[in-house]
């Protein structure tokens, strides 16, 4: 800022420093003090809001050439969303990363902003301390240490000490993995990890999992049966929700602890409109059982790899049950006590959990997430 400019701005501003300024002032030639008087009129209305965000050449006007998104002076906008690249395969943004065992550097990108859609106030950003707990509450993990025999919380940690982003997937794989680090997750969240409660040494495959979390710095997060049993958040309510089923109550007992839901449909349904339903078609769906009544009314759900909880909904005079995977041993028990059976796939059955999840993650804290679709076909 020119002295002459300074000075009338003290003269102005600070009664305590008025015999200082005038002092100064007398030392400037009449023309100049013209000068800079004009000029501080011109931009007094607007310079203390314009300076954070401009700089100022010598002469006293704005560096900055040509009309923008400031106005006439052209003024520098400050910077806001991260610009989002074109998405992989599966529609999700990838962002490129020069280390190939660097998960998401973020040396030279702007500072995060709020997620679309998050609740106003909160600001992106919480300790893993305070994901796991969080997550523990509303699963309920501790409730399923007996009959899980998967390792449910935290399976793998970072460096990082704070979320911004995760990602969301059915099953832990070096391809999950990898789509996950492309779109710069700080935490993998899935439903099958990597212990199942056994020793498992650290070589061929298992050596390459782990491997790949460690060198790209992304932690792994992992909950199974608390994940299928949820009454909101889970993947036989997602089910259930899909389908419009009433009056749900829990249903199909594992390990003593019920983990799906049988309900009512508010009409009758005939199994090709179950199916259409749940899986998009008939061609989308690896197996039916069509031994059942035409009209069915009532159903239980019980996702991923439980065909021998049918014998439940035989006990229990269901219409129709629904599952993951086939079974030959149930085939003839299904077929002589009349009941329709889907076997809707063990991924497409328990996508439902993951997706509600993530949704309540970002709706609940403002974390950005994300689901990695990634199909077998099983």
């Amino acid at each position: 800022m020119p002295l002459a400019f300074k000075c009338f701005r003290q003269a102005q501003h600070a009664e305590s420093d008025k015999h200082q300024a005038r002092e100064d002032l007398d030392e400037l030639s009449g023309d100049d003090l013209a000068e800079d008087t004009a000029h501080g009129h011109r931009q007094e209305a607007g310079e203390d809001q314009r300076r954070r965000g401009a700089k100022e050449d010598g002469k006293g006007r704005f560096a900055s050439g040509g009309k923008g998104e400031g106005g006439e002076l052209g003024l520098v906008p400050q910077l806001g969303q991260e610009d989002q690249g074109e998405g992989g395969d599966d529609g999700l943004p990838i962002k490129e990363h020069e280390d190939d065992c660097t998960c998401n550097g973020r040396k030279s990108q702007p500072p995060p902003s709020l997620p679309k859609g998050s609740p106003a106030g909160i600001m992106p950003g919480m300790r893993v301390e305070a994901f796991e707990r969080l997550v523990a509450e509303w699963l309920r993990l501790e409730d399923f240490k007996a009959a899980d025999r998967a390792l449910n919380g935290l399976q793998v940690a970072s460096s990082k000490t704070e979320l911004e982003k995760i990602a969301f997937a059915v099953d832990a794989s070096l391809e999950s993995f990898r789509r996950a680090c492309e779109w710069g997750a700080d935490l993998l969240f899935v439903h099958h990890g990597l212990f199942w409660g056994e020793a498992l040494p650290v070589t061929g495959v298992h050596y390459r999992r782990l491997r790949e979390l460690l060198l790209r710095d992304l932690a792994l997060f992992a909950a199974h049966l608390p994940l299928d049993a949820h009454p909101e958040l889970g993947n036989n309510a997602g089910i259930a929700a899909q389908l419009e089923l009433q009056d749900l109550e829990p249903f199909g007992a594992y390990h003593g602890v019920k983990i799906g839901l049988k309900g009512r449909f508010p009409r009758s349904n005939t199994l090709d409109e179950v199916v259409e339903r749940l899986c998009g078609g008939a061609r989308s769906c690896p197996g039916v059982l069509p031994f059942g009544p035409q009209n069915i009314q009532t159903a239980g759900v019980v996702s991923g790899g439980e065909a021998e909880e049918v014998m439940q909904a035989i006990e229990e005079g269901l219409d129709l049950f629904i599952t993951g995977e086939s079974s030959h041993i149930i085939y003839h028990h299904c077929l002589e006590a009349r009941i329709n059976v889907i076997f809707g796939g063990h991924y497409l059955t328990e996508v439902w959990g993951v997706k509600r999840l993530a949704e309540k993650i970002r709706s609940a804290t403002g974390l950005q997430t994300a689901f990695l679709d990634i199909p077998t076909g099983f």
